[in-house]
């Protein structure tokens, strides 16, 4: 399902269990997202196995491309981290649409292309506003690497 309401969720999932699909992804985000919302985006930062290696949050994401920025941030750490295997991102936009910008499918594929060429998969983006949240990999069709049933 590319689009999904976002829930208040008391728990992120265990660090030492791999992320098996996105709905899991987005708990964890939706448990470290700021109340009230505000321009942010997290990073969920996993190993080869999708398990959770950290949380890192970035505010003031205010315009659509600083989610370039982020990547490159990650990619920084990427370089010097070697245990990093994979990413989530997720996007926070308060006052928009939880529908991503048209330019924001290109975005998604690029961030790929980004992540690939340090060894890294970037398994989703979120961009979540409204209420909800609206998966770029689903919503791009994507190739999936989620390694559970999700």
């Amino acid at each position: 399902m590319p689009i999904r309401p976002c829930r208040t969720v008391r728990h992120a999932h265990p660090a030492w269990i791999p992320l098996p699909g996105p709905e899991e992804a987005l708990a964890t985000i939706l448990a470290a997202v700021a109340q009230p919302p505000v321009p942010e985006t997290v990073c969920l930062l996993l190993d080869p196995a999708h398990c959770g290696l950290g949380c890192v949050t970035v505010d003031g994401t205010t315009d659509d491309d600083a989610v370039y920025r982020v990547a490159d941030f990650l990619v920084d750490i990427a370089l010097e981290r070697t245990q990093l295997g994979a990413v989530v991102l997720a996007t926070a936009r308060p006052g928009r649409s939880h529908l991503p910008e048209s330019a924001d499918h290109q975005r998604f594929l690029d961030l790929r292309a980004i992540f690939d060429d340090v060894g890294v998969q970037l398994l989703d983006w979120f961009v979540i506003a409204e209420g909800y949240a609206s998966s770029l990999a689903e919503l791009t069709d994507a190739r999936p690497l989620w390694r559970g049933s999700g």
